[in-house]
């Protein structure tokens, strides 16, 4: 399934953890998922993954990087 989100640090922990990033569209991450982002949002609010933060500077270049190109 597909699933858009805008939250970065989520979009970060899901990169980190499986999800695929397919687009950054219009300022919301899409991934290809087989779980629904309901899901997604409880295994995030109970980790603790220095994975995450990595992600999250990587999805922020990319959010950067859209704007810029406009």
């Amino acid at each position: 399934m597909q699933v858009k989100i805008r939250e970065v640090h989520l979009a970060a922990y899901m990169k980190a953890n499986g999800a695929l990033l397919n687009r950054v569209e219009c300022g919301f991450f899409v991934f290809e998922s087989d779980r629904p982002v309901s899901e997604w949002r409880v295994s995030h609010g109970n980790s603790c993954c220095r994975r995450v933060d990595r992600e999250l500077i990587d999805l922020r270049k990319l959010l950067t990087k859209e704007t810029q190109n406009g």
